[in-house]
């Protein structure tokens, strides 16, 4: 992790690197739903191998719940404006890139 921060500080500071936070980038739609499946399919393996109490309602209840919270938030509102609104901060500047950071440190 230090190295993979020292080479990202390399590029931005010393190589003038530009990262612009909101570059075009889909998310991996086919994993999150695979493991939501894995999520839901060994739970309910495991209450019916061991015969547990309370079975049905993790058989029932766990693929009932994930497909109710996935058609709800499908329905939601997509959020309106640009992205770059988004990361501006007050003076203009990207919050993420901002060189005076609070340090939390207090000597």
């Amino acid at each position: 992790m230090v190295f993979t921060t020292g080479v990202f500080h390399l590029a931005v500071n010393h190589l003038d690197v530009e990262f612009k936070p909101h570059a075009a980038s889909e998310m991996p739609v086919t994993y999150l739903y695979s493991s939501l499946i894995l999520g839901c399919a060994i739970p309910i393996w495991l209450y019916l191998e061991a015969d547990l109490h309370g079975k049905w309602f993790i058989v029932i209840g766990m693929p009932l719940s994930s497909i109710v919270c996935t058609l709800a938030l499908q329905r939601l509102p997509k959020e309106q404006g640009d992205a770059e609104e988004r990361f501006e901060g007050e003076e203009g500047d990207y919050i993420l890139w901002e060189d005076e950071v609070p340090s939390r440190h207090h000597i």
